[in-house]
């Protein structure tokens, strides 16, 4: 059996796991089967199972993956609005609709899955929790503090996943018009 570098493996991991974000984005976790996405990469089906053993590990993996860009894209962009000075709430907000918004159609579907998949398996439940406890903090360095800034970020936590269930399955929002609604609430007597 020729030898595999460690490059190659990596190389090899990386494409299953692109083939499988496609698939399940495209058809969800459920009515994507392995050999959906043994075709999808162009391996061999034990080269699948050589990366992840079962169609959950799959899941965790691309779960684990999700949690962690999305993390990450946040954090850049609210990094940079607060290098800008100091953003009140309703900036730090229309940052996170716009992050949001430029991933609904890939990562956001992902996320949605994510969520309910959480509801059944321990694992990936465990996953999600970690994920927005991530997100929170992410979040919450950016927020102007308050009494409760930990409440307010629960509360900015509950506005994205409405807001990305509402841009995914109902397709009626977009950041601006999203925001100046939420700014209507400041104005309330």
């Amino acid at each position: 059996m020729p030898y595999i570098t460690p490059q190659t493996r990596e190389l090899r991991r990386a494409k299953i796991l692109d083939a499988a974000r496609e698939q399940f984005t495209r058809n969800g976790f459920h009515a994507t089967s392995m050999d959906d996405i043994v075709a999808a990469a162009g391996v061999s089906a034990g080269g699948v199972y050589r990366h992840f053993p079962s169609k959950s590990a799959l899941i965790a993996a691309i779960a684990s993956q999700v949690i962690t860009d999305l993390g990450a894209q946040l954090a850049g962009r609210l990094e940079a609005l607060a290098a800008t000075g100091e953003p009140d709430l309703m900036a730090v907000i229309a940052e996170v609709l716009q992050v949001l918004d430029s991933a609904a159609d890939g990562p956001g579907r992902l996320a949605l899955q994510v969520w309910g998949e959480a509801q059944r398996d321990p694992e990936i439940a465990e996953l999600a929790r970690g994920g927005v406890r991530g997100i929170r903090r992410v979040v919450e360095a950016h927020v102007p503090s308050t009494a409760d800034s930990a409440g307010l970020v629960k509360v900015v936590f509950a506005l994205m996943a409405g807001y990305l269930v509402q841009r995914c399955v109902v397709a009626d929002v977009d950041p601006a018009s999203f925001s100046a609604s939420l700014s209507a609430f400041d104005a309330q007597p």
